[in-house]
């Protein structure tokens, strides 16, 4: 019988793919209001709600993050 590789849970994946807005709100060192007042108006990372909780994938944080760089003079 062959065996598969396993994958990680999710409960042991060291990376999750998911943040909640307090963990957002540390990442960036914001207000976790801040991230609730940029939902409202449409701004900020794509989000998911999930049962009324929400989430924000870590794929959407990292396109957000890197579309905000700009360059600066050195």
């Amino acid at each position: 019988m062959e065996t598969l590789p396993r994958t990680p849970s999710p409960s042991t994946d060291p990376t999750p793919q998911t943040l909640t807005p307090a963990r957002l709100s540390e990442r960036w060192d914001i207000p976790v209001a801040t991230l609730a007042g940029w939902r409202y108006r449409g701004k900020g990372p794509a989000f998911l709600r999930l049962n009324g909780a929400v989430r924000y994938r870590l794929a959407d944080v990292e396109d957000y993050e890197a579309a905000q760089l700009h360059g600066g003079i050195a």
